[in-house]
């Protein structure tokens, strides 16, 4: 969304506030104002901006009365009065036209961003749980609908209704309007999800990185390396990295109880054999490629960042997480590791796993679960 340069405090405060997650009903004190002004922004660095204006309207007005007084006896219309005046009612117009406009703003903002009304569709062991981080994260109001996958370790077939591959996460969006006017869509596939949510909630916050150099917007080879890489992790942990643990899921399945005991070794034998060929040796390649990424990533002095962009958590993090996390404490048993375990083999990678799991976001995301179900796990399990 565009904002008018200088916007007028009175009017675009309330949305400054609002974007930093302070209600407009809130009291705030001088700290929390000094929070806002100095959140970087874009639109409160306008606002910021926008005190000028009146600022210069009131010096010019005081200059006029002050050149009457240090100079009484010179003619009233002289050029230095009438340059003053003219100035004086150029800037009062500009102001109150972007008055004008910075009304209709706002109305607009907080009849599309703040109003709309956003649901949750979580499957346990499923991708939403990074959605619902992203969503605490974004501190915005949302609704959480639970689904519980059946002894099959299917979702229910309850999701074919919101969206006809019956997946989760799946996000409902009703946009503000009177009610009953305002159509609901929905929102599938993480990466859609996260980009979508991040568009339209995420200013003023480090989960999306500065897309341009400095002096290099809209040129092709312009993007920060940290815009590049966010971008990248959205589609490469849904595309490349997450195929390789629903594989690892499903071929261990073979060695389980829900296969028959008489062909359990069969089965057994099998599973081990595609592990072999197919599963470690691909999750092998993809746990280097991160490992190499943290090692390179921006911000970190030469010795890497703390996150797989830089040294800030991002959106590209949360939707990661859920990959990592869930493989965690089974990639182990796979087969041989070069330096006997994962975590000796690939040490920055799991050092950001745990990072990523000690996130107040993460926390309260699990936290959350914990209140509604009573107990919470990252990998899925069928109903009783």
């Amino acid at each position: 969304m565009g904002y008018s340069r200088g916007l007028v405090p009175g009017v675009c405060l309330p949305m400054a506030l609002a974007r930093q997650g302070y209600s407009t009903q809130a009291s705030l004190g001088i700290p929390d104002l000094i929070g806002v002004f100095t959140s970087g922004d874009e639109p409160t660095l306008q606002l910021v901006e926008g005190l000028i204006y009146p600022a210069v309207i009131l010096v010019f007005g005081l200059l006029v009365p002050l050149t009457h007084t240090l100079f009484p006896n010179a003619p009233r219309k002289t050029v230095l009065l009438n340059d003053l005046k003219f100035l004086r009612q150029a800037l009062v117009t500009l102001w109150l036209e972007i008055c004008a406009n910075s009304i209709l703003l706002l109305h607009h903002a907080m009849a599309t961003e703040e109003q709309a009304k956003i649901k949750l569709h979580w499957l346990n062991g499923s991708r939403a749980q990074a959605i619902l981080w992203l969503l605490e994260e974004l501190s915005v109001p949302y609704e959480l609908e639970i689904y519980h996958r059946q002894k099959t370790m299917l979702a229910p077939p309850e999701l074919e209704k919101i969206h006809p591959l019956g997946k989760s996460p799946l996000v409902t969006v009703t946009p503000a309007g009177p009610p009953g006017g305002a159509e609901p869509f929905v929102l599938a596939e993480s990466g859609f999800i996260i980009q979508y949510l991040c568009d339209h909630y995420g200013q003023g916050r480090d989960l999306v990185p500065r897309r341009w150099k400095e002096g290099q917007e809209g040129r092709v080879g312009g993007e920060t390396e940290e815009w590049m890489r966010y971008q990248y992790i959205l589609y490469y942990s849904e595309g490349s990295l997450m195929p390789y643990l629903w594989l690892t899921l499903i071929i261990s399945a073979l060695k389980g109880p829900a296969v028959p005991f008489f062909v359990r070794p069969i089965t057994g034998m099998a599973a081990n054999k595609i592990i072999s060929m197919v599963v470690l040796p691909n999750i092998k390649r993809h746990y280097a490629l991160l490992e190499q990424m943290l090692a390179t990533a921006p911000g970190g002095g030469g010795g890497g960042g703390k996150f797989i962009c830089g040294e800030h958590l991002t959106a590209a993090d949360i939707v990661l997480s859920y990959p990592l996390l869930a493989g965690k404490g089974r990639v182990q048993e796979l087969g041989a590791w070069d330096k006997g375990t994962p975590q000796a083999t690939y040490p920055r990678l799991f050092e950001y796993v745990a990072r990523l799991e000690a996130e107040t976001g993460w926390k309260k995301s699990a936290d959350k679960i914990r209140e509604i179900e009573g107990d919470f796990s990252v990998t899925p399990k069928a109903s009783l």
